[in-house]
Parts: C-alpha cells; sequence; structure tokens
C-alpha cells in the first residue's frame, strides 16, 4: 500500500464529525505525530480529492474546517462483524452515560451501525442477547430526575478538557437558580440521582451537587482548580462521602434472623469476617461493618425478619423508632 493511500486513509479517520471540524493546521500536526510527513498544500490536495469521493465538507471561514456530514456512515476498515455490532450495542444500552458528550456523539454512527447489523443477523443467536440481559437496581423502581443533555455534554467536557464551568444551580429550598463557576472533579451516578464533584474557585472543600438541579452550563477557558485535600475520585468516595456515616466506627453486628435472611446474606455477606450458624428456629449472624445510615435503612427493610442484638445502642436506636412507628398506626399506644 503507498504512502498516499496510507495518509489519505488516516485523514479520514482524522476527520471529525459535524458539528465538530478540524483544520489542515491541525490535520497536519496530528499526521505528523503518527509518522506522516507532508506539506500543507499536498494536503489540501489531499482533502479535496476525497471530498469528491467521501460525504466531506468544509466551512468557508479561514482556516477552513472540515468535517464528515452528518449523514455519513462509518467508514469501517475492515466491516463491523456482528460480536462487534453486540459489543457497541453493549456500551450505548449499558454504559452512554459514563462517556463524554463529545465521544458518545462521536460514535454515533458505531451505534446506529451496530443497530443495522444486529437486525440483520437473524440467524445469529447473538442478535436476540441484548433481550436476553438486563439490570435491574435493586429497592423500589423511583422515577429518575430528567436531565438536560446539552448541561450533561457541557459538564462532561469540562471534565474530559479539564476545564472550569459555569453553571446555574438551584439549590435546595431556593426558588431562583444562582450562578456558579466551578471546576468539575468528577460525575457519579448515585442509585437514581447523577451527581457532580466540583470544586469552587479558591475554596479548598469538595461539592457534590445533583445534576438535575442544574439548568444551564457553560464551559470557560480558565483550567481546572484542584483543592488542596482532593486527591482523586475514588479516593473521595472511599473516605464515605456517599455512604451518610453516623460515626468513624466499627460496629461489631449481631443478628437473629430468620432462614431466608440466612440464606440470602450466605450469597451476599455483610463483611469478610461475618459468620452464620444456626440457634434452634433461627439463626445468628455477626459481622463487623461500618456504621452507616444505610445499615439502618438496610435493617428496616427486613422488619420483623431481623432483630438487632448488638451493639445494645443500635438495638435502643430501632426499638425506640419501632415504638414510633407503632404510635402513628396505634395511637392509643402510650
Amino acid at each position: 500500500m503507498s504512502d498516499t493511500l496510507l495518509r489519505q486513509l488516516k485523514m479520514l479517520e482524522l476527520v471529525p464529525r459535524t458539528p465538530r471540524k478540524t483544520t489542515l493546521a491541525e490535520l497536519e500536526q496530528r499526521l505528523h505525530e503518527r509518522g506522516f510527513t507532508s506539506t500543507r498544500r499536498t494536503l489540501e490536495r489531499d482533502i479535496l480529492q476525497l471530498s469528491r469521493i467521501f460525504p466531506l465538507v468544509g466551512d468557508e471561514h479561514k482556516p477552513r474546517g472540515w468535517c464528515w456530514t452528518s449523514e455519513a456512515k462509518a467508514l469501517e476498515l475492515p466491516a463491523m462483524d456482528v460480536r462487534t455490532a453486540l459489543t457497541f450495542g453493549m456500551i450505548e444500552r449499558f454504559l452512554a452515560n459514563l462517556l463524554p458528550r463529545s465521544t458518545y456523539d462521536s460514535l454515533q454512527q458505531h451505534f446506529d451501525r451496530a443497530r443495522e447489523i444486529l437486525r440483520q443477523a437473524s440467524h445469529n443467536g447473538m442478535n436476540s442477547w441484548m433481550d436476553k440481559v438486563a439490570v435491574v437496581p435493586p429497592g423500589l423502581p423511583l422515577l429518575a430526575p430528567k436531565l438536560d443533555p446539552e448541561v450533561m455534554g457541557i459538564l462532561s467536557e469540562g471534565l474530559l478538557q479539564e476545564q472550569q464551568v459555569k453553571i446555574s444551580y438551584l439549590k435546595r429550598g431556593a426558588t431562583e437558580p444562582q450562578s456558579y463557576q466551578i471546576s468539575p472533579l468528577g460525575l457519579v451516578w448515585f442509585g437514581h440521582l447523577n451527581y457532580l464533584v466540583g470544586a469552587f474557585p479558591g475554596r479548598d472543600y469538595v461539592v457534590r451537587l445533583p445534576v438535575n438541579r442544574i439548568s444551564t452550563a457553560e464551559l470557560t477557558e480558565q483550567p481546572l482548580e484542584w483543592p488542596e485535600p482532593y486527591t482523586g475520585l475514588q479516593d473521595y468516595l472511599d473516605s464515605g462521602v456517599f455512604n451518610y456515616r453516623s460515626s468513624d466506627r466499627t460496629l461489631k453486628l449481631k443478628l437473629r434472623t430468620d432462614a431466608d435472611t440466612a440464606a440470602h446474606l450466605q450469597e451476599v455477606r455483610l463483611s469478610e469476617q461475618q459468620v452464620i450458624h444456626s440457634e434452634g428456629n433461627s439463626w445468628l449472624v455477626e459481622a463487623e461493618v461500618r456504621d452507616l445510615q444505610q445499615l439502618r435503612w438496610w435493617l428496616r427493610g427486613y422488619g420483623s425478619s431481623v432483630e438487632v442484638l448488638e451493639p445494645e445502642f443500635l438495638r435502643e436506636e430501632l426499638r425506640q423508632e419501632a415504638r414510633r412507628v407503632l404510635a402513628l398506626y396505634q395511637p392509643e399506644f402510650p
């Protein structure tokens, strides 16, 4: 294969899909980084020639910006097979929200092509694989708040480009949104809510804002500012910020449960140190767990199927709560 053909194929890969564009100067730099050396005039001749064959368009600006048209089909070398189509289908269904908006948009042609291939693959069991797998969240299926795709796109670009973002954010209880500038540090999907993890310029603490309360977002030219104590998203999550800690202590939990609950906990353990043994008609479960509000929510969900034996303060806490609940349904209860 000639160097000219290789260079032109690489050019086709480097030209983005509308609305993003690239100039000849940018193409020259990116081709040079990949080992292709050529003059600007040669590249201009190449792209004009390619635009007569492929759906490439150039604008009227100076310097001229080039892009694939929105109707252009993905250039596949080699062509997408059924297994690759299935992979793209799974990405679109389950991971789309984790991709930067620009990345998702650039993959849209591949998603479209994948759906077409899977529809045509009637002879292959893979075409029905998407109907045979599912992700079911635990708990009550609440309706997630609607998110503005434009806002999500700007936030993900700020995160990707490491640039600050101007947002309009409605605080809980407020009637009008306020304007803020924030350094986006991460996006977290927590249950039914999406959170922006970020920091305000000049502040040494990290905030987490529900994305559904952000009505507008605008990318700025200012680089990210990292607050002093922040060492990365995973360390931030490991600190327990989404776990609603009641305290920093570890509890030695002892429960009395029925057989069904004990069988469930054999499969999904409370901790590595969990021990379960029978006691007459019931089962005793012992485990070391963190003192979290989620632990209390979990215990309430089991109702009378789980009795807390230890620690005593947690048993008393749940006993008092049970009395208050009973008083709601039996007002005569003392």
